[in-house]
């Protein structure tokens, strides 16, 4: 099909780029190997290219390998070792990670559901997910009105560091 002849090719650019050191390539090679995109589909593979990527600190990248833990797609499923991932994203302005972690908090995943922290993430998601601004409200509406005001602090505090 023309998109199998169009991740065919991209692979072979994105190939060259990894080879070089492109945390972008590297990034988009692992995405290839983990969706089955121009080649075999192969978690470990992709694990492999989104490490050398989120050793150059790629946000695209630590998401990624947050999902493979979460999932247990690659790697032995580890939701503690997921957050860690998502978090590294999100603390750089990552929307999915952001997203990934107000859902994270609100359910208890691999860290103790913290209703505030929820409320934070789904706060900065909110600018890009209409998604997470529902869950937003969802998440107020069991909150006390100093617990919102502390989310709504935290959320106003962020900064996201490069």
């Amino acid at each position: 099909t023309l998109f199998r002849s169009y991740y065919v090719k991209a692979i072979e650019w994105y190939r060259m780029a990894a080879d070089q050191g492109s945390a972008q390539g590297q990034f988009f090679l692992g995405y290839c190997y983990s969706g089955g995109k121009g080649v075999a589909q192969d978690f470990s593979e992709a694990i492999k290219w989104y490490r050398k990527s989120t050793d150059q600190n790629y946000a695209a990248a630590q998401k990624s390998l947050g999902d493979c833990y979460f999932l247990g797609q690659g790697v032995t499923k580890d939701e503690v070792e997921a957050v860690k991932w998502y978090l590294k994203a999100a603390e750089q302005g990552d929307f999915f990670s952001q997203d990934k972690l107000g859902a994270i908090y609100a359910n208890g995943y691999g860290v103790e559901t913290n209703l505030v922290q929820a409320a934070k993430w789904y706060s900065l998601a909110a600018f890009c997910f209409n998604s997470s601004k529902t869950n937003l409200a969802l998440i107020e509406s069991q909150m006390t009105p100093e617990q919102i005001a502390e989310a709504q602090k935290l959320s106003a505090a962020f900064v996201p560091r490069k």
